[in-house]
């Protein structure tokens, strides 16, 4: 190996271990974390044990996450069973305003758009201008977290 090929390939796997170290420390502060070392880098994982998210361990519970990698608006999650949940893309098909939580099993777009289109919580619209039921996400549950696939 060419001595420049092997100081270029030693200062990458050096920066990428440093990288992955930040990542992994940074994660135990959140009540989140993009990527954990069982998980794919891909995954953006919901810790149920954190109080913030306790609302989700209950039947219908539902909570918007607002950094979820790839999501200018925040990600719906909701839990439609003891063993399921869903989670969509939380913009509005008509328009791209952002909708609300689901109220009696219907999440409406009441913000600044106004137009009221509505959605079950299958995501498909049921009334209103939306075109097009709002974008599923993967979401898994796995012992005390939900799990978003975000490359699914």
């Amino acid at each position: 190996m060419e001595r420049r090929r092997f100081l270029k390939q030693s200062c990458s796997v050096a920066i990428g271990i440093t990288g992955i170290g930040q990542l992994i420390s940074s994660c135990s502060k959140d009540k989140t974390c993009p990527m954990q070392s069982n998980q794919n880098e891909n995954n953006y994982v919901i810790d149920l044990n954190q109080s913030d998210n306790q609302v989700l361990n209950s039947v219908n519970g539902a909570l918007k996450f607002d950094d979820v990698p790839g999501y200018a608006l925040p990600v719906i999650v909701i839990r439609i069973s003891e063993t399921e949940t869903v989670a969509f893309s939380s913009r509005c098909t008509h328009a791209g305003c952002e909708i609300d939580l689901p109220v009696n099993g219907i999440m409406v777009c009441s913000g600044p758009c106004g137009h009221g289109s509505r959605y079950n919580l299958s995501g498909d619209n049921v009334s209103g201008p939306a075109p097009f039921p709002l974008e599923e996400i993967l979401a898994t549950l796995e012992s005390n977290q939900i799990i978003l696939h975000l490359d699914s």
